[in-house]
């Protein structure tokens, strides 16, 4: 089996507004898939029907060669989902909800193992109301690990965690996902970078770019990135003009350019001796998937 997931022509409409609009992609057996937007792009909308959640949809869904919205209960083994924003009851203390939750599938993961690595063992005895936020997204990360399915839907992976406990579920999400298909929703871009090996990007219900970021940073003209740093505002304007072909991004005395060549940096190097610019600094980094979004969008990123 090539494809885990096969989405043809899906379609969502409420009334008059439109969620998605017509999207077709498919995803390989073991690939990890970021999906990024802006709110109301669609994210949600499209792993809720990828899961079999949301079936008021046209279109074509094939989830492990099975049509999605004709699956028994027993393929839940196969796929498990972490909502974006997931509840249990409060007077369950959290051993109780991962007990149940293993009892579900037929092959969990021990829970033990993965709780301690998000260091909420002395948790276990605790009721699911009285954990903080962070703590009640942690569970139902957890919730979703121990399925030990071979797909995992992960909606907002890392929303309400702090910067380590984000780090901390990248690691752990690496670690317990490996040989698995995952797919996974984020305000983090960072996350798709450290995770995922293509990203999906979204807009309005319809699919703007789907591939590896190396595919988008090529098809953007952006595999090198060179930053200028440069104090003289009159020569750092003058540098960008005579820079015009190129993609640029400037950020108070530091001016980026994107190229696909190389050898770019000669041709900044040029520059500056021509405009007898003395920069404070010149080097070469690459680029990240901030960069891309702004290109694509003309705007930045919000992050929440």
């Amino acid at each position: 089996m090539k494809y885990a997931v096969e989405i043809n022509n899906l379609c969502v409409r409420y009334g008059k507004t439109v969620a998605l609009d017509d999207i077709s992609f498919k995803i390989k057996k073991g690939d990890i898939i970021g999906i990024i937007g802006e709110n109301g792009a669609g994210k949600t909308t499209t792993v809720e029907c990828i899961a079999g959640i949301n079936k008021k949809y046209s279109g074509n869904i094939t989830v492990l060669e099975q049509d999605i919205s004709k699956v028994n209960r027993k393929f839940y083994n196969k796929l498990s989902i972490k909502l974006q924003s997931a509840s249990f009851p409060d007077k369950l203390k959290v051993k109780e909800i991962l007990n149940l939750y293993s009892s579900f599938y037929d092959s969990p993961l021990p829970y033990l193992d993965i709780i301690k690595e998000f260091k909420l063992e002395d948790k276990l005895d605790s009721f699911f109301i009285n954990l903080s936020g962070g703590q009640k997204q942690k569970v139902s990360i957890i919730v979703a690990l121990i399925s030990n399915a071979e797909i995992l839907i992960l909606d907002e992976l890392t929303t309400g965690l702090d910067p380590q406990s984000r780090e901390t579920s990248i690691n752990v999400i690496k670690e317990y996902s490996k040989h698995k298909t995952l797919i996974l929703t984020t305000h983090f871009l960072n996350e798709i970078e450290k995770l995922c090996d293509k990203v999906c990007i979204m807009k309005a219900g319809k699919i703007i770019e789907y591939g590896t970021l190396n595919e988008l940073y090529d098809k953007y003209e952006m595999k090198h990135k060179f930053i200028i740093k440069i104090n003289d505002e009159k020569k750092k304007k003058q540098l960008i003009s005579s820079l015009d072909e190129y993609f640029n991004l400037i950020s108070g005395n530091q001016v980026s350019i994107f190229s696909n060549q190389h050898d770019t940096l000669d041709v900044i190097n040029q520059k500056l001796r021509k405009l007898k610019a003395s920069p404070l600094e010149v080097e070469e980094k690459s680029s990240d998937i901030d960069d891309l979004y702004f290109k694509i969008f003309n705007q930045k990123f919000e992050e929440i």
